[in-house]
């Protein structure tokens, strides 16, 4: 049988159940998520899930409360790679990809919003947990790789700055990179394969 010794990984982890979530927690199960399908599954989630269900939809913040291990992804190229753009979208919710700001959206479902270290913990700790290299990737302290960008502004003391900030500098294993920092980075969802809300497939830089 599965145990919480072999981390178990439950991907997407849209639409799920209380019983689910307890048997998620029992098995140590990592939640793989991606935080950018709720500005877009929005556009349709409500006219398709009843009522009862959508308590256990999308719900980052309740995974966490119940001890589970949530990690960040993507799902590129249906949405956008930017671990960027998964954090804001994380923390803030919005119910469309045309968001404003941060607070002055619309929020679906606010009460499963992460904070802006709950948020960063998706894409870094917790994500090499999923990998099992946390024992030397996903902290930023010694003896572990030094992988890790420097941002323009200072994210953690406006999230909503998550949405315009730029990339300025990129280390891999201690080493500074030389990729092109000065270029577009961009922070949007792609257009959406077939079946995920539209026809235009092509792929988009995202970083």
């Amino acid at each position: 049988g599965v145990t919480p010794d072999d981390r178990p990984v439950l991907t997407h982890c849209q639409v799920l159940g209380e019983d689910l979530v307890r048997k998620m927690a029992e098995l140590g199960a990592v939640a793989d998520v991606q935080p950018s399908f709720v500005p877009t599954d929005t556009r349709w989630i409500e006219k398709r899930l009843p009522s009862e269900k959508m308590k256990w939809s999308y719900c980052w913040h309740t995974l966490i409360k119940n001890g589970i291990q949530v990690a960040g992804g993507s799902d590129a190229p249906i949405e956008s790679c930017s671990p960027l753009k998964g954090m804001y979208d994380a923390i803030f919710r919005p119910d469309s990809h045309t968001s404003v700001n941060g607070y002055d959206d619309k929020c679906f479902l606010e009460d499963e919003r992460l904070t802006f270290w709950q948020a960063l913990n998706l894409y870094t700790l917790s994500a090499n947990y999923a990998s099992r290299t946390e024992t030397r990737r996903g902290r930023i302290e010694p003896g572990y790789d030094a992988d890790l960008v420097v941002l323009d502004k200072d994210v953690a003391c406006d999230p909503r700055l998550l949405k315009s900030t730029k990339i300025s500098q990129v280390w891999v294993d201690g080493k500074r990179s030389d990729i092109d920092t000065t270029s577009k980075q961009e922070h949007q969802s792609c257009p959406f394969f077939p079946g995920k809300n539209g026809p235009k497939v092509f792929f988009r830089d995202c970083c």
